[in-house]
Parts: structure tokens; sequence; C-alpha cells
């Protein structure tokens, strides 16, 4: 049974005669949907209240804690010690007999010494998928989604709001079918601590989709690139056994892209903060967009205009990131380019773009992963014929976001004809592993095929990319790579292929990819797998938790976001609706909201008291 609705009332005593509170109204996500009230068959809440790497807990039985109105149990006291004036993160884990069964979270809370506040708190179930109480106002894909490091919000910017069959265009003149996307200006916060959404002050200064945003760590986000208007086409590639692959492409769908997919901007979460948090919600509206230092209401500009292309944290930097690939102008998917926020004259990026390590190797939409020192490039080249088109490594050099890409020439394990499953062109990727660490790639666009007039594990190889692998294949394309060795690993028993699925990874060393297409046809997955981020010492296999998840509804080019405390919350998304002969006829739009709990103690590593 739910309990109802629960005021649990922090009181924290920090000296004699002075006396703060803290007010907290609770939800519990459950199979059924949101719920008001703690998670049921709870006894016990241990209360975590963190400052910096500092953790003091106190642990209250759920029977024995004071009725705040004499009414009955919908309403407790709870007395915790909260320092005052100082931003502190709190973590309540309701148990049943020590047994972990959800945890809720609230970040950035400041208490005024002998004040009050009020803050919601959702409690997710642990090794569960929830779906949270609110959504986005309106569905999309494309968009990019940023946890705010300071405050723990969920910044999503821009992304595709609508559709519109058209005609296929020059460009796309063999699709199947074909879709007007236009971009939005329009930018929200999450709260994570309840899933309340709302819209920042201010909308973005540029339309954006398919564009990056990534955290700097002055506590600002660069958002990068991207398409204000474009055509969304779909390939049909016939496969050498039977199956057949919809392969999506994108084009821009005006000229404009060269000026919107240039530009950058920044959102500062410290603009238009209020002088006294008024609504007592923490301030969740705080932020601003800018774009150069002289001119912030103008957007800055990037070297080359780049759509579906990558971003990573320069290694040991603070303040810098590397756009790499994509599309938008010839040279785009053969360089990459460094930003820096503390950059000589100002923000913005330097100076001349820096090639790959293959001039002709044109990465179109990879992904990229900050690793060990160095930034690795997976993918996104169309076709694979060699190695070196799996991975291209940023070594940064001696000076400011200085430093080059290098090949890595040898890898053991992989060559073209022999690895016919590997996602090449719009992987996700997340770097993972408890001990080792490993890259994870997910997707399956790729043109590598079983030879169905030869032995199994033959393969042929099709440099102009007209070939499909046989649907059956699909679920196999997702893959792990050892950033070092290039060693080649597989994942155990895959469920689903989860071609633009959302993949992050989570505090012990896991991943977690959710949705995505399952197949050639374009059909979503809601399947979520969770990888433990232990590999098997001889083969790299990655191994699965045993758990059998899904998302409450199949969509793909969502996010996932890894937010403070261990969890992920997933945002957003499509998916096809057909007509005959399995040929798409529209988009469904999605701005559903869910979240996976890991049930991390945030006490492991820290100096807890």
């Amino acid at each position: 049974m739910i309990r109802g609705l629960v005021a649990l009332l922090l009181v924290g005593c920090v000296s004699e005669g002075s006396e703060h509170q803290l007010g907290i109204q609770v939800m519990t996500l459950t199979e059924t949907g949101p719920q008001r009230g703690l998670p049921a068959d709870a006894d016990t809440l241990r209360v975590l209240v963190q400052q910096g790497a500092r953790i003091s807990e106190s642990i209250h039985s759920v029977f024995g804690t004071r009725d705040l109105d004499g009414d009955g149990p919908d309403d407790r006291e709870l007395a915790v010690s909260i320092p005052p004036d100082t931003p502190v993160s709190i973590t309540i884990i309701a148990s049943k007999a020590l047994q972990m069964l959800a945890t809720a979270r609230v970040d950035g809370v400041v208490v005024p010494n002998g004040g009050r506040r009020f803050v919601n708190l959702t409690f997710t179930p642990i090794h569960a998928v929830g779906l949270m109480p609110y959504s986005l106002p309106s569905g999309r894909f494309g968009h990019a989604a940023e946890r705010i490091p300071d405050d723990g919000r969920v910044l999503v910017t821009g992304g595709f709001t609508t559709s519109q069959a058209v005609v296929c265009p020059a460009a796309l003149t063999d699709a199947v079918a074909c879709f007007q996307l236009e971009a939005t200006d329009e930018a929200y916060l999450v709260n994570p601590s309840d899933g309340m959404v709302v819209s920042t002050l201010s909308p973005m200064l540029r339309p954006r989709a398919l564009h990056t945003a990534t955290a700097l760590g002055d506590g600002r986000i660069l958002i990068a690139g991207g398409l204000s208007s474009a055509v969304l086409g779909l390939i049909r590639v016939e496969g050498t056994q039977g199956g057949f692959e919809l392969q999506p492409r994108v084009v821009p769908a005006d000229d404009g892209y060269q000026t919107h997919g240039r530009s950058f901007e920044i959102f500062d979460p410290d603009l238009l903060r209020e002088l006294e948090d008024v609504g007592r919600d923490g301030d969740l509206q705080a932020g601003d967009f800018i774009g150069t230092p002289g001119e912030p209401s103008s957007p800055g500009n990037m070297n080359s205009p780049r759509f579906l292309h990558a971003a990573a944290v320069l290694p040991g930097s603070e303040d810098g990131v590397l756009l790499v690939g994509g599309q938008g102008s010839l040279e785009s998917p053969t360089t990459g380019e460094v930003f820096l926020a503390r950059r000589p004259g100002g923000t913005g990026f330097l100076y001349p773009p820096i090639r790959m390590s293959d001039p002709a190797n044109e990465r179109v939409w990879p992904a990229a992963v900050t690793a060990e020192g160095f930034i690795y490039v997976i993918g996104g080249a169309w076709p694979p014929t060699s190695a070196r088109q799996l991975i291209d490594r940023w070594v940064p050099g001696t000076e400011a976001g200085s430093g080059s890409f290098q090949d890595l020439s040898t890898c053991p394990g992989w060559t073209p004809s022999s690895r016919p499953h590997n996602a090449f062109v719009g992987p996700g990727a997340a770097l993972m592993g408890n001990a080792t660490n490993r890259v994870l790639a997910v997707g399956w666009m790729g043109p590598l095929c079983l030879d169905p007039e030869a032995d199994q594990e033959a393969t042929v190889v099709d440099p102009e990319g007209t070939v499909a692998c046989a649907a059956r294949t699909h679920v196999e394309r997702p893959f792990t790579v050892g950033i070092e060795s290039c060693t080649f690993g597989r994942l155990q028993n895959p469920a689903s292929a989860h071609f633009l699925g959302a993949v992050s990874p989570m505090p012990r060393g896991e991943a977690i990819i959710a949705g995505g297409f399952a197949n050639g046809r374009l059909d979503v997955t809601n399947t979520v797998e969770v990888l433990t981020g232990e590999f098997s010492g001889d083969s790299n296999l990655a191994m699965r938790d045993s758990r059998v998840l899904e998302l409450e509804r199949g969509r793909a080019w969502h996010t996932a976001t890894q937010l403070h405390g261990g969890r992920v919350i997933l945002i957003g998304g499509m998916s096809f609706s057909f007509g005959a002969e399995d040929v798409p006829n529209g988009i469904d739009f999605s701005g559903a909201i869910e979240v996976y709990d890991p049930g991390w103690d945030p006490t492991e590593g820290s100096d807890s008291q």
C-alpha cells in the first residue's frame, strides 16, 4: 500500500538557541506511475547530508518518527543536523530490513540560519526505471541535455519539435521517405529531485538541433553547432540474407546552417539569479545564454559549421572542449577544433582546426570519450575499410588547448573483414569498467555483412556501403574497445541493437543502454540493458546485469545524463509511425522523462562522519 502525502520536516539544530528547518514533500515512482508518499513497505529512512566530501548520516525508523499534527502517519519529523548558510546535498535512502528499496536526493540546498526551506523529493526504486511525474511541454529529438555541475539541474536545449513528410530533395534522391524538421530555440531546466520542468527565462540565441552541450569546469555549459532546419531521409539498403536497413541521412534544409552550425553560445547558471529565493524552490529558472564576451546577445563563431559532431572535455582541463567531425563543410568531417573558456583574447575557439590522423578519413557522425589523458574518437566513418577508421586518439600538447590526432594503426582483434557487426556511423559511446577502462560503443549502422554463399564466418566488404547486414545481426553490433590496446569485445547476450539509443556511464564503472532502434525497419525498443563494469578475462566480454528492465515507452534519439548521486535521467526522443510496405509515414515526438537508479551509496569512498 502506498502512503498518502508525506511531509518530512528535517529540523537541524546548529547551536543552542538557533534552529533552521527544511520541509520536504515526497513522491515515489512505482510500476503504475508516480504516487504520493514514501515507498511502500519502507521501515527505515537513512538521511545523508553532504557538504563537499564530508557526509553526516542519521538513521530513523519510519514508525518511530513523530507525527507532526497528530492526524496519522502522513507527515513526519526527522531531527537532522544541517549546516546553515551553505550549499548541501541531501540523500534519503528508504530501506526494509536493511535492504535498500529506493533513494531520493536534492542538491544545492541552502537553509538560512533560523530560517526554513521547502523542497520536493521523488523516491526512485533502485535497479529500476521509473517515469517521472513531469514531462517536457513538447516532445523533441536531436536535443542535448547536460547536468549543471554546481546545482545538479539538467539543462535541455533545442531539438527538432515538428516534422512534415515532404518530397525528397536532390541530395536524398535514393530515400524512400523524407521529413522536413524544424528546430527550436526553447530550453528547459529539469530539477532531478522531483522531475519538475521549467523553461529558461530566455531562449537560446539560436534554434538548434543535432548540436552538443558540454559542461565546463566553472559550472557553465558550452552549446555548439547544430541545425535550425533539416530534411531527414531514410535510405533503404537491401541485405544479402533477405533483411534490409533503413539508414537515416540528414541534410540542411536551407543555407542557414552555415550560420547556425558555425555558432556557439554559453549557458551561465548564475545569471538572472534571484537575490532571495522567494518561492523557496531553489530558484530553478536561474541562468541565461550568452555569446561572445563583447556582445553577449550575439553567438560566437567556430571555425567550421558542424552538426552530428561529437564533443569531449579536454583531459586535465577545467575550461577546454574538443569538437570533432560531423557535417557542415568540406573540412568538418576531417577536423576537430578546441574551445577554451580562458583563451587569450577572450572565450572562443582556437585557430586553425586540427586535421585528423588520416585526412581521407571522414567522420561524419562519430562519438568521443575522454579517458586516461586522451580523447578517443569512435567511428563515424562511412564505409569503414581499415582499422584506422575505428579509432582516432587526440593527444594533448604542451600549450593550453594544443594537441594532435594520432591513429591507432594496429588494432588486435579487429579488421574490416573480421568484425561484420560493428557500429561505425552514429554510435553512442561511454567509458566503463570498474577495474579496466574500455569504451562502450552502441549502434548498428554499418556496411559489413555475412556472406550467404560462403562459410558463416566469411564476410564481404562493400566499399560503397550498398550492402546491409541481415536483420538478425543487428543485435550483435554494440561492442567495447580497449582504449590502449584496441582490443575488441562484445556484450554478454545483448537484447537489442539500440541504434540511436541513450548511453551513459554510472559511478562504479557500470553503464546503461536504453531504447533506440532495434532493427533495420527502425522499430523502437523499450529494452534497457545495464552493464556491470566487469569483463571476462579471456574475451573482454562485457557482463550484463541479469535484471530485465524496460522503458515506459520505446523511443530513439533521446538523451541520457548522469546525475549527482549516480542516477541516470532519460529525456525526450522519437519513433516512426508506419504506412504500407514498412515505410515510415510520420514521426512521433516524446517529451517523457524517466530515471534509472543504480542504488549507489554516496558514503562509498567519501569522508563520511
